[in-house]
This record gives C-alpha cells, structure tokens and sequence, in this order.
C-alpha cells in the first residue's frame, strides 16, 4: 500500500470544487480488508474538510469482501 499524501488530495478537492462536482466517490484497493491504515476513511476527511458540502462514499461502506474477491479475479 502507497500513503495518502494529504497535498495530492488538497489539489484534488480544488479541481472538484472548480468542476462543481458534488458527489465523489472513493475506491481504494484492498479497502474492505484494510483495518489499520484506513486510505478511504482519510481520503474522506481530507475532502470533507476542504468541501463540506460535498458528498463523500467509500467504497467499504458499500461492498464487502466478496465484491473484493471478485473484482480481482480478472
């Protein structure tokens, strides 16, 4: 896993916010499993604190390991 880094996702929320975009959603490999890093649930804050009224979903949130394991079989 790769860390988030805070300045990448900053300079995302600017172009969101200069696109007018107000859902986004966020998928990150290995989410369902992934208990201590927690890519999703971070990316997630640093966008809702650049863009409060933007609506943020993670991926965990909706799909389960089974998703997981079927989206890499191919």
């Amino acid at each position: 896993m790769v860390q988030v880094d805070p300045n990448e996702i900053r300079g995302i929320c600017a172009e969101i916010k200069r696109q007018n975009v107000k859902t986004v959603a966020i998928s990150a490999v290995y989410s369902p499993i992934d208990q201590s890093v927690r890519q999703e649930e971070l990316v997630r804050s640093i966008i809702l604190s650049q863009l409060p009224d933007v609506r943020v979903t993670i991926s965990k949130e909706v799909a389960n390991i089974g998703m997981f394991i079927t989206l890499n079989v191919f």
